[in-house]
């Protein structure tokens, strides 16, 4: 079914019309296999470009957007998550480690480096998160008095004003979501329509939270110790690469299935290498990881990717797609050998 534009949201590029969605934080809901996931899909394939005739050629999304869901058991290391968990027991959330976090604790995180990383899009599907992170309705708010969870929708417009970073949001089971939106799409039967107007007068009784804004620096630098690529009293490297979705490098096995962006096995295979490059090029005690990833980007603008090619991993793809930063950041950020120190 072709896709039509709501009618005050059509906009034209390249003599190709089309929806447009502004900056802010925007809701999509519908009923059940109405379409809302469809598109929310489309809009994270237009991340990357696509050749004239594939069909998603057609779908152009801002190239700093990252789709970001909860990751049950995802390492995480040192990162500040306090803007969404207070407090934990025993742990320090402004510090926050652990081989194994739950589903907030994963879902906090990875909103937090992405961020951290100059995402100023969050693409965040309702079912592929963690629900008592998303929202916290009145009445639990009411009954529960001593709670560690700020709800992303506590901090959604937060983002969006202070920080400039806006959020598409795919909703079918809450309307507590409705109350934070500046604008409201619902899907039918595979079709849009603007409801942002009857949205807000259904959520109108919901009071808006008023709460200090947030830190979301996040203090830390990457020690070289334990960014390797050689295993623990090996003279050779390691590195392999698994279409399952694991990056196996030195004494590390690093599981990349969260990151919903990486579209393409042969992007695994250039972050393995590209990861490898960052191991074997460190300089001193520290890494500058924004630094040093930034000049690795720069060599393969200048080089070509197949500079960071080796031929000596031989379970390793010969052509690489080249990923964004944002995956090879997410990707150093789930290695649970490294340690992080405070800046």
């Amino acid at each position: 079914m072709p896709f039509l534009s709501v009618p005050d949201d059509e906009i034209e590029v390249c003599d190709v019309r089309g929806m447009g969605i502004v900056r802010g934080v925007t809701v999509v809901t519908g009923g059940g296999y109405s379409g809302k996931s469809t598109l929310l899909d489309a809009i994270s394939a237009g991340i990357y470009d696509h050749v004239i005739g594939d069909g998603r050629e057609l779908v152009i999304t801002d190239d700093d957007a990252v789709t970001v869901s909860a990751e049950d058991g995802r390492a995480v290391r040192s990162v500040n998550i306090s803007p969404f968990v207070k407090w934990l027991p025993g742990g320090d959330t402004k510090r926050f480690s652990t081989d194994h976090a739950s589903g907030s604790t994963s879902q906090a995180a990875n909103i937090m480096e992405a961020v951290d990383c100059g995402a100023r899009l969050l693409l965040i599907d309702e079912d592929r998160s963690a629900t008592n992170f998303m929202i916290r309705d009145g009445m639990m708010k009411s009954l529960i008095k001593r709670e560690p969870l700020t709800p992303f929708t506590d901090r959604a417009q937060e983002l969006s004003r202070l920080h400039g970073v806006s959020t598409i949001l795919v909703i079918g089971g809450s309307g507590e979501y409705l109350a934070v939106a500046d604008r409201v799409y619902m899907m039918d039967e595979y079709r849009i329509c603007d409801v942002t107007e009857r949205a807000k007068e259904i959520s109108s009784h919901i009071a808006p939270q008023n709460i200090d804004p947030a830190d979301i620096s996040q203090p830390r630098t990457l020690s070289a110790s334990g960014f390797t690529s050689y295993p623990d009293g090996k003279t050779s490297e390691r590195l392999e690469v698994s279409d399952l979705g694991f990056i196996i490098i030195g004494d590390e096995k690093i599981d990349v299935r969260g990151l919903h962006d990486i579209v393409a096995p042969r992007q695994l295979d250039a972050l393995g290498f590209m990861l490898r490059e960052l191991m074997i090029t460190k300089n001193g005690a520290t890494v500058n990881i924004r630094a040093s990833v930034d000049e690795l980007y720069d060599k393969i603008e200048r080089e070509g990717l197949d500079t960071v090619y080796s031929s000596y991993f031989t379970t390793c793809e010969r052509f690489l797609d080249l990923p964004r930063k944002y995956e090879l950041y997410a990707v150093i950020s789930r290695m649970r050998r490294t340690v992080w120190d405070e800046k």
